[in-house]
């Protein structure tokens, strides 16, 4: 039987950057820098994740 393994480092490293970013916003929520940063963090983690 072959059994495989898989590294999700990288997935590891983006949503622990996605949840960096996420507490900077919920202190500033006014700061659209902040939300784009979130939302870009986002889209990348979902890519990783998929």
């Amino acid at each position: 039987m072959i059994e495989e393994t898989f590294n999700v480092t990288s997935l590891e490293n983006a949503v622990k950057r996605l949840g960096e970013v996420l507490v900077r916003y919920k202190n500033v929520l006014s700061d659209d820098v902040l939300r784009d940063s979130a939302i870009q963090r986002f889209k990348f983690t979902y890519s990783i994740a998929l």
